[in-house]
């Protein structure tokens, strides 16, 4: 995976404005290390996949026995979702 993020550090007390901007850290003008740790495991989460996909055309496994769909079918009855999202599943080709 590559990643091409820009990180800004500036100075605790030139940057105050700054300070809302999410790609810029402040740091202490006496600290005598930078901690890098924040700023790169905040880009990783944001670029890293929320779920690891084998391919694209992958149809997973069944959410209540586990079957693996690719390989065959299962007798599951399909979970029915809280009819209050019914309203967002109706224009979801509208997003497009």
């Amino acid at each position: 995976m590559d990643v091409d993020e820009e990180v800004h550090f500036l100075l605790a007390e030139t940057g105050a404005e700054e300070a809302d901007d999410p790609d810029v850290y402040l740091y202490d003008p006496n600290a005598r290390n930078l901690d890098l740790r924040p700023s790169v495991r905040e880009t990783w989460l944001l670029t890293a996949p929320a779920y690891v996909q084998c391919s694209e055309d992958c149809k997973g496994l069944c959410a209540t026995c586990g079957t693996n769909l690719n390989e065959s079918s299962c007798n599951c009855t399909p979970t029915t979702t809280d009819s209050r999202w019914n309203v967002l599943l109706k224009h979801q080709g509208d997003a497009h």
